[in-house]
């Protein structure tokens, strides 16, 4: 009889395993066609095949993975701008998660991460920042300062900073990130082209256009190298950098920036996108400081029609 229990409960345990690989395999095409869907922008569908797989691992106790799925369904509802939806995924995601998974974790890490970019979408920048430093402190326990997720973190803290208008703790953060980026990877790639930006934008804030220039030029010059000359990266760089000449009263510069960002945009998103509507304004504009009204004029009825 003992001989027969034995048999049985082996047979019971190999169906089990089997079950459980069955089920994963089926969570892992669930989050694949996610990824899919995600990378197509059809974000709702994406939503639905996160949820799928989340609800597998969660069902066998496979929590990291369960928390990535749920991570990836929160930003699928960002994208579609539903904020509160996406930081009520991640939240309850982040505290089902603590309650099976040590704190110092990576996917934990991550998730605050996402949650803080989303409270900053919101403009709750107090909150994004608690996020923001408790994904840091994690991060940091895990990998040392020397990583490009801890640069990734100092950068995230910045932007909140920034827009609380706390600018020299915003440029203390980036200079972090930055020194951080350029140790791994040198002084040309596209990261370190992104902190130059952004300490761009915190001086043109703070109306010191030509410390602005500097580092939008810098971020310029490797974004060319990276990118080419025809990306909406480097449209928005000359459109920033339009907008100081402007500023410093530099007009015939700032109109050949202006232009140049207008041209990439029609080659990119065609005549009809709001983005060009606004490069039409901002050379309207430009021609009223230099009191040529038609042209001004001509300017904004394009941006209007637009």
């Amino acid at each position: 009889m003992k001989k027969y229990i034995l048999i049985f409960s082996t047979l019971l345990l190999v169906q089990t395993i089997f079950s459980q690989v069955a089920d994963t395999t089926l969570a892992k095409k669930y989050f694949n066609e996610a990824n899919f869907f995600y990378n197509k922008r059809s974000y709702d569908s994406a939503a639905v095949y996160y949820q799928n797989a989340a609800m597998i691992y969660k069902s066998h106790n496979l929590w990291e993975n369960y928390l990535e799925s749920e991570r990836w369904r929160g930003v699928s509802y960002s994208k579609k701008q539903n904020f509160d939806e996406a930081i009520s995924i991640l939240q309850l995601a982040i505290n089902t998660s603590l309650k099976y998974l040590i704190e110092n974790n990576a996917y934990i890490a991550n998730a605050y991460n996402s949650l803080g970019i989303r409270y900053n979408k919101k403009s709750e920048y107090d909150k994004a920042l608690e996020c923001f430093f408790e994904s840091l402190k994690i991060r940091q326990s895990l990998f040392g300062e020397k990583h490009i997720d801890v640069a990734n973190s100092y950068n995230n803290i910045g932007i909140s900073l920034r827009r609380k208008s706390q600018y020299e703790k915003a440029l203390e953060y980036y200079n972090k990130s930055l020194n951080i980026r350029i140790e791994l990877f040198g002084d040309k790639h596209i990261k370190v082209s992104n902190s130059y930006n952004n300490m761009g934008v915190v001086y043109d804030d703070k109306s010191e256009y030509d410390k602005a220039l500097e580092y939008y030029l810098k971020s310029l010059e490797i974004r060319i190298e990276q990118l080419g000359k025809n990306h909406i990266k480097i449209a928005k760089l000359y459109n920033n950098i339009g907008n100081v000449f402007t500023v410093k009263m530099e007009y015939s510069k700032a109109l050949e920036y202006h232009l140049k960002s207008l041209d990439i945009k029609r080659k990119l998103l065609g005549e009809k996108h709001t983005s060009i509507a606004i490069s039409y304004n901002n050379i309207g504009s430009l021609y009223d400081d230099i009191l040529e009204y038609d042209i001004a004029l001509k300017y904004h009825f394009k941006s209007g029609s637009t």
